[in-house]
């Protein structure tokens, strides 16, 4: 594993995590690398991974003893080159995500992670911003 020269960080226990993940509402969106860190963020506050079902598509979990709200939808951007038009289109994925996790509120218990390991670029966060902001 590689570390960064001088970086620290702090390993919670499941404890704190649960408490600090306690009335959240985490919304991913993004790609089989995404989906990953989903799983792994999960079995952190758990403090276990038991048998999540098998996403492609899209998922919807209740952890943390029904605590915490995890959303995930599957995108990932097949062409090299998108306009703003061809993002908007075929971000159909996004607004079904954010339907399924209403009320979306903007503060500190909506967190939304949004990437992908290949195609993100800034036309696809910009676009995003000037969305959750109508």
């Amino acid at each position: 594993m590689w570390i960064p020269k001088n970086c620290r960080h702090e390993k919670f226990s499941v404890d704190k995590l649960q408490r600090n993940f306690y009335g959240k509402k985490l919304v991913f969106l993004g790609d089989s690398t995404l989906r990953g860190m989903m799983y792994q963020v999960m079995e952190q506050i758990n403090g276990t991974l038991s048998a999540p079902k098998k996403l492609q598509a899209f998922g919807d979990f209740a952890i943390n003893s029904n605590k915490t709200r995890v959303y995930f939808n599957y995108y990932r951007e097949r062409q090299s080159k998108s306009t703003t038009r061809q993002i908007g289109k075929s971000w159909s994925d996004l607004w079904q995500l954010l339907k399924r996790a209403q009320p979306i509120e903007n503060n500190r218990n909506t967190v939304l992670v949004f990437g992908g390991a290949e195609w993100m670029r800034s036309a696809h966060l910009e676009y995003l911003q000037t969305k959750l902001k109508e």
